[in-house]
């Protein structure tokens, strides 16, 4: 018998089937789409609720909406209450408390005040509380919270009137609405930009300065190879050339928001990541 392992996208529709009704019954839009853009940069979130079920689905199913985008940082979705401290915790978090309302006070209350946005489901409703406010102008990527609007409201409908078969198709489309977005918009850039899919056909990581310098009316290659050996290859240079233009191919609107996202180690990973999956594909060939 043989065992094939489910490729990302797979594995989170998978994941989705059991999560999806607890999570999307929960959000409204626009939390969602503010958890999501802050999800993406790096802040911390913590997640409050008495139910063990709606705490799963919370912090995996922001774990999972991210995708093809990882969180390469702390994930627990039941932090046991005897080890809270973790949440001072100086690297990025997304983490479960399982406790209700009133004991959440005696675990998030200390001298300092707590670095990290707070979810509470209290009585059926959830409520967010920005305590890691955002530092850049929300983003408009691609009408994503209009597609949130319009799958989220459609499933809960379908959820209400008990039309569970409608509801998991609209669960479906709302997530293939989301994971389409971050794909279309923001990962494919960065695989063409990795290709270098304007800068002839050498490969990105033979990427020399040079090759940037090649680049049409581009400040940073021209800089990069005015300051640089021609011929050698300089992995910072080509990391801050992938930030510029994936900044500089964004809609206006958006240029803040992607100016926080290159700093971020997500970007970063996805980044290592394609280029590595490039190199295999060059060495298959």
């Amino acid at each position: 018998m043989n065992y094939k392992h489910p490729n990302q996208a797979n594995e989170c529709f998978l994941a989705m089937e059991y999560i999806g009704f607890h999570l999307f019954k929960l959000m409204t839009p626009d939390i969602l789409y503010d958890l999501l853009i802050r999800v993406l940069t790096e802040h911390n979130v913590i997640f409050v609720t008495d139910n063990i079920q709606q705490l799963t689905a919370l912090v995996l199913g922001m774990y999972y909406l991210i995708l093809p985008f990882k969180w390469p940082f702390i994930v627990i979705p039941n932090l046991p209450l005897d080890l809270i401290e973790v949440i001072e915790s100086p690297v990025p978090f997304m983490i479960g408390l399982l406790v209700d309302k009133k004991k959440m006070h005696k675990y998030l209350t200390a001298e300092k005040e707590i670095n990290a946005n707070i979810v509470i489901v209290d009585k059926g409703n959830l409520k967010f509380k920005e305590k890691q406010p955002i530092a850049f102008k929300e983003p408009n990527l691609n009408n994503l919270k209009g597609n949130i609007l319009q799958s989220l409201t459609k499933a809960q409908y379908y959820l209400a009137n008990k039309m569970n078969d409608d509801y998991q198709s609209s669960c479906e489309q709302l997530y293939k609405n989301i994971y389409g977005i971050f794909k279309n918009e923001l990962c494919d850039l960065i695989v063409r930009i990795l290709k270098n899919e304007n800068l002839g056909s050498q490969s990105s990581f033979e990427f020399t300065s040079e090759t940037l310098a090649k680049y049409k009316n581009d400040s940073l290659g021209n800089e990069i190879a005015n300051n640089s050996e021609i011929k050698d290859t300089n992995e910072d240079d080509y990391k801050k050339f992938i930030q510029h233009h994936f900044v500089k191919c964004q809609k206006k609107e958006n240029f803040e928001f992607a100016n926080a996202f290159v700093q971020t180690q997500i970007f970063a990973s996805f980044v290592d990541d394609t280029l590595e999956q490039l190199k295999k594909s060059d060495d298959d060939e």
